[in-house]
């Protein structure tokens, strides 16, 4: 069957139902309000969806929760490895309050969990543990994951992306491509980063949650209010 028209515009049905012009341009409350009613269904994982959505406002929620003066750039799905099992786990977003290209004093680990029953103790204990260890370590871990990963290419984007926001300043062009004589490389970067005189940017685990802890749904959704955002992404949050 074709697909009904609005004169001579075609219209094509939203999953939330009703017929929309072809070219018209779905919001992001529209959005919101399919996951909102998809989130209650058996099996949908509502984190999976939504974390691109909350990183659109967690820099403007972190910045008003902790009284920061700008704004932190978020680097999702951050390596940290567990001192237990020496592999790598991903922490969804690490938070930077970036000045003048410099790193500011402060930076987080952030989880977002939108169902209270997502939380572990062991992942508490890894975040815990990661954020104790300090960023120093933070990196040179990621150089280590570097090294042994088959991913490099990947990595290396990550580490000339902590280069751009000043953590890495010991970062070398010459690590892209990745070519013959890279370990070598990237072991001076690591000895360089071990030596390196000055302070890190001390580290603090957010998580983004249902119920209190450090930044709870409703602090999310108030804050976005007040700054004039409120729109159906609150939604999510109650």
């Amino acid at each position: 069957m074709d697909a009904p028209r609005l004169g001579s515009q075609r219209l094509y049905r939203t999953p939330l139902g009703g017929n929309v012009p072809e070219k018209a341009e779905i919001s992001i409350d529209q959005v919101f309000r399919l996951m909102d009613r998809w989130r209650h269904l058996p099996d949908y994982q509502l984190e999976r969806r939504a974390d691109i959505f909350f990183a659109l406002f967690l820099p403007e929620v972190l910045k008003e929760h902790f009284h920061l003066d700008q704004e932190p750039i978020l680097i999702p799905e951050f390596p940290v490895k567990d001192r237990d099992d020496n592999r790598p786990h991903r922490v969804d977003y690490l938070a930077l309050q970036v000045k003048g290209g410099e790193v500011c004093k402060r930076a987080f680990l952030v989880e977002l969990k939108t169902d209270m029953g997502s939380r572990s103790e062991d992942q508490d204990r890894m975040l815990r543990c990661a954020a104790s260890r300090g960023m120093r370590h933070l990196v040179l871990d990621v150089l280590d994951i570097c090294e042994a990963t088959d991913e490099k290419r990947k990595y290396v984007h990550l580490l000339k992306l902590l280069s751009d926001v000043g953590l890495l300043v010991e970062y070398r062009e010459d690590l892209w491509p990745v070519e013959r004589g890279f370990s070598e490389r990237l072991r001076d970067v690591k000895a360089k980063v071990a030596s390196r005189k000055g302070r890190w940017p001390s580290l603090e685990v957010v998580y983004v949650q249902p119920l209190r802890n450090v930044i709870d749904f409703d602090d999310f959704a108030s804050i976005l209010e007040k700054s004039g955002e409120k729109h159906d992404s609150c939604l999510l949050l109650h």
